[in-house]
């Protein structure tokens, strides 16, 4: 999996080459906004994993 964050004014286009577009849930085109940045630093929340290393004996 992977996201691409792009700028709000870099919208997409119609394909090169004649190719059909991507599916919406690939390439956004309709109900695009901007991501609202939160006031917390990435340190400050709680982590939602546990980190289950193995150690050889």
């Amino acid at each position: 999996m992977f996201f691409v964050f792009n700028s709000i004014e870099n919208k997409l286009t119609h394909p090169f080459s004649g190719q059909s577009p991507r599916p919406e849930f690939l390439a956004n085109r309709e109900n695009v906004q901007p991501i609202t940045p939160k006031p917390e630093k990435l340190t400050d929340i709680p982590s939602t994993t546990t980190s289950k290393t193995k150690t050889k004996s």
